[in-house]
C-alpha cells in the first residue's frame, strides 16, 4: 500500500465558483445533454515518466448528500440534512512519487506530506482545467483542507526471513483468534457495523489483511524482488536490498480519520481533521505509536489474555460475572443465560470488563481463544522493537525521511513542470 493520503478540499467562494464553472464546462463537453451531467466525477492520471497515479474527485453542490433536503430522526428530533458543499478530494501516494516504487515510509512528516499532496492536486487541476483564471489555485491552502485517510507503515526487523515468516504466521493466527466470527454467537463488528476479521492479501501470498474499527491493516513480509523498494542501482544495489527486506515484517495501516479514537491521559480523543495539528505536541504522542497502539488493541496485545483456565481468577469476579465466565469456558450459549444482559451496550460493557478482569473475551469461543499467542507476540511487537528504515544504511535509500524530503519534493516539481501529466480522462461519473 505504501504511504497514501486523501484530502478533501473546500475552497473559499471565489475559487469554488471558478472550479465548479470549469467542471461544468468539462461536463457539457463530455455529454450530449448538459442536464445529464454528472454531479461527481473522478479523474486519474500519472506524471509523465512515472507509474504512480494521482486521483481527483470533484463534487458539485449536494453531490455527496443523496438525501439532501430530507430530514432524519436524531435523538428524537427531526434534523434536516443539508446539501454537501462543492469540493474536491485528492488521493496520492507521495512516497512512491518522491522516492521509488514500493518505498518504505515514516509517519513523522504528516503535515509536510499533506502540504505536498495538496500541491500535487493543484498541479493536477492546472493540467485538468488549463482555462482556470490565474490565482484561483494559489488561493487554496491548508486551511481549506480536511484529511480523510492516511496509510502509513510500521516495521519490525527480525534476525532472518525464517523468523520473520514465523512471526507473520503467528500474527495471522492471533488475528483469527481475536476476531473469530465463524464459531461465535457474537459477531465482532466495528462501531460503523463492518464485520471485523482476517482476509487474504490479493497482491502477495506472504501476507494478510485485518479489518479494523478505524480502517485496515496489511501485514506482509516482502520476499519477492518485485516487492522491494526499486532504488536505482547506482544508488544502492538490489542485492543489498534483497539481503535486508525479507527480514522485515511490514505493517501498513490505513486510518479513516473520522473513525480513529485514541487514549490521551485517560481521555478519549479523535484525530483532528486539520492535518497541521498532526504533530507530537498537538497529539500528545508520536502518531506511529498511536496507530500501532490501537491496532494492538484489536489483536488484544494490551491485555495478557488467558491460555489456560487456571490463569483466570474467578474468585475476583462478582457472582453474575463468574456465572458467565464459567459458562463461556464450558462452551455454552451465553445468550441463553438468565444472568446475561439483554441490552447490546451492556453486553459490550460486560465483554470489556471481563477482558480486563478475567483476561477472556466472551465473544471468542474458549476453545479458540486459548490458542492466542500473546506471550510470544506481545514482546516481539512492542514499540521498543519498531524498526526505522530511514536510519538503516541500505534501506534509507528506499525510504521517505525527514532528511531527504525537501530535496525529493524539489526534484518532483521540477519534473512535473518539465514533463507534465499523461493524458487525463474521467474514470468515473456519478449523478
Amino acid at each position: 500500500m505504501t504511504l497514501a493520503i486523501t484530502l478533501t478540499v473546500t475552497p473559499l467562494a471565489e475559487a469554488l465558483t471558478a472550479l465548479v464553472e470549469q467542471f461544468r464546462v468539462d461536463q457539457k463537453a463530455g455529454t450530449e445533454k448538459s442536464a445529464n451531467r454528472a454531479r461527481h466525477t473522478s479523474y486519474e492520471s500519472t506524471p509523465v515518466g512515472m507509474e504512480q497515479k494521482v486521483g481527483i474527485t470533484i463534487f458539485e453542490p449536494g453531490a455527496r448528500a443523496l438525501t439532501a433536503g430530507r430530514s432524519i430522526n436524531i435523538g428524537g428530533q427531526r434534523v434536516k440534512i443539508e446539501p454537501a458543499k462543492p469540493s474536491f478530494s485528492v488521493t496520492a501516494k507521495p512516497a512512491a512519487m518522491l522516492v521509488c516504487a514500493n518505498p518504505l515510509s515514516s509517519v513523522l512528516l504528516v503535515p509536510q506530506v499533506c502540504d505536498l499532496v495538496l500541491d500535487i492536486g493543484k498541479h493536477f487541476l492546472t493540467s485538468l482545467f488549463p482555462s482556470l483564471p490565474d490565482g484561483v489555485l494559489d488561493s487554496i491552502n491548508a486551511s481549506h483542507c480536511e484529511i480523510q485517510s492516511i496509510t502509513t507503515g510500521i516495521y519490525f526487523k527480525f534476525a532472518n526471513n525464517t523468523q520473520a515468516m514465523r512471526m507473520l504466521f503467528s500474527l495471522e493466527q492471533q488475528a483469527k483468534v481475536m476476531c473469530c466470527n465463524d464459531y461465535s454467537e457474537f459477531a465482532v463488528h466495528s462501531p460503523d457495523g463492518r464485520e471485523l476479521g482476517v482476509f487474504p492479501d490479493a497482491h502477495t501470498k506472504h501476507g494478510f489483511n485485518l479489518s479494523l474499527p478505524f480502517g485496515n491493516a496489511n501485514f506482509t513480509v516482502r520476499r519477492e524482488a518485485s516487492e522491494y523498494p526499486m532504488v536505482k542501482q547506482e544508488i544502492v544495489s538490489q542485492e543489498l536490498i534483497a539481503e535486508n527486506m525479507p527480514c522485515i515484517l511490514c505493517v501498513e495501516v490505513e486510518v479513516q480519520v473520522d473513525k480513529f479514537v485514541f487514549d490521551n491521559n485517560g481521555s478519549k480523543m479523535k484525530l483532528p481533521s486539520d492535518y497541521r495539528k498532526w504533530t507530537k505536541d498537538d497529539l500528545g504522542n508520536d502518531l506511529g505509536k498511536l496507530i500501532w497502539a490501537q491496532t494492538r488493541k484489536v489483536l488484544r496485545f494490551d491485555v495478557p489474555m488467558a491460555t489456560r483456565a487456571s490463569e483466570i481468577e474467578l474468585e475476583k469476579l462478582d457472582w453474575m460475572s463468574k456465572q458467565i465466565v464459567e459458562a463461556h469456558l464450558k462452551g455454552q450459549n451465553l445468550l441463553a443465560l438468565d444472568v446475561m444482559p439483554s441490552d447490546a451496550k451492556q453486553i459490550l460493557s460486560m465483554r470489556e470488563m471481563l477482558v480486563d478482569e478475567a483476561k477472556v473475551d466472551i465473544f471468542v469461543p474458549w476453545a479458540i481463544a486459548k490458542l492466542n499467542l500473546n506471550s510470544l507476540l506481545v514482546p516481539a511487537f512492542s514499540m521498543l522493537r519498531r524498526f526505522a528504515p530511514g536510519t538503516d544504511e541500505v534501506l534509507s535509500h528506499g525510504t521517505l525521511t525527514k532528511q531527504n524530503f525537501a530535496n525529493l519534493k524539489t526534484d518532483l516539481f521540477e519534473r512535473l513542470k518539465k514533463d507534465g501529466w499523461a493524458i487525463v480522462a474521467p474514470i468515473d461519473r456519478k449523478n
